[in-house]
């Protein structure tokens, strides 16, 4: 395959790699209840607030096919920029809401031209896309629609998937007791990615409780589920087999309870994949390695 082709794969797994719709309920299990003074973590924003967002997407990957391996490169990084606003609290404490993506921006990388250019398409595309969403005071995703225009490229709604599942996991789901600093609590449930089957648990971990304020640790192990996948990006008449993919990673998520967003967060993802794609009979393996940097800060 084209060099191009490749690294259009690489993106398009990255998408993947986000985390998605979960293809179930994500179960939420109480580790350690912590420290004396506990408190039962519930979000409380009010109808008619609204919030600014701004998300940062780096990535590096790497590759190795057919025993050639292809320099390290680093995408160029995504900053979007979404408006939220609470349009409803129910007597159940479900909280409605609407949003706008209202900016995009790509900066830096090393990829070559067409394949940054392909991102920072698909990056504008986004620009204006409204959607509404629901979630329940626990943190627990109720479901989340999109406007995207009927013109936009299939990469544009690739990225737009990608950004319906962080949208979807941005908010932690809490556990039902009350917990307090030391407390931890562990998120499991199995995800559709772009095709590919995969199983995550995710670790949350309590720093501090200061008020409506919760800081929290964050650890993230995802496993593929399913060796028989569909993966996305490859050129026609080239088939794949999925032989491993496992990623870990961890970072910081600051909470305001008395918000729909969190405050800040910050998720690093250390991915690996091994796969064998096929093409007129021939089998070439080939090993992915990536670094994905996700942020957010909200006011």
């Amino acid at each position: 395959m084209k060099r191009t082709a490749v690294l259009s794969l690489a993106l398009a797994t990255l998408v993947a790699e986000a985390p998605e719709a979960s293809a179930d309920t994500p179960k939420v299990v109480l580790v350690d209840a912590g420290g004396a003074k506990k408190k039962k973590l519930r979000l409380t924003p009010k109808k008619g607030d609204t919030q600014v967002a701004s998300f940062s997407l780096a990535v590096e990957m790497g590759m190795l096919m057919g025993g050639r391996r292809l320099p390290r490169n680093k995408a160029p990084t995504t900053k979007l920029t979404m408006k939220s606003q609470v349009t409803d609290v129910a007597k159940n404490g479900d909280i409605s809401y609407v949003f706008e993506f209202t900016d995009a921006k790509v900066e830096g990388g090393s990829l070559p031209a067409e394949a940054t250019a392909q991102v920072e398409k698909s990056s504008r595309q986004l620009v204006g896309t409204k959607g509404t969403g629901r979630i329940s005071s626990t943190g627990q995703n109720l479901g989340a629609d999109f406007e995207l225009s009927a013109s936009a490229s299939p990469e544009a709604r690739q990225a737009l998937e990608g950004m319906r599942g962080m949208l979807q996991q941005i908010a932690a789901p809490m556990p039902e007791e009350a917990i307090g600093e030391g407390g931890k609590w562990r998120v499991e449930f199995t995800t559709d990615q772009m095709g590919i089957q995969i199983r995550q648990a995710t670790t949350y971990t309590v720093k501090s409780i200061r008020g409506s304020k919760v800081d929290l640790v964050v650890e993230v192990d995802q496993k593929a589920a399913s060796k028989d996948v569909a993966m996305p990006g490859l050129p026609p008449g080239v088939e794949s087999q999925l032989e491993s993919l496992t990623s870990k990673g961890g970072g910081t998520l600051a909470l305001d309870l008395g918000a729909l967003l969190p405050s800040s967060s910050q998720l690093t993802v250390d991915m690996a994949m091994q796969a064998n794609l096929t093409h007129r009979g021939q089998v070439q393996p080939m090993n992915m390695e990536m670094t994905m940097n996700v942020s957010l800060t909200a006011k």
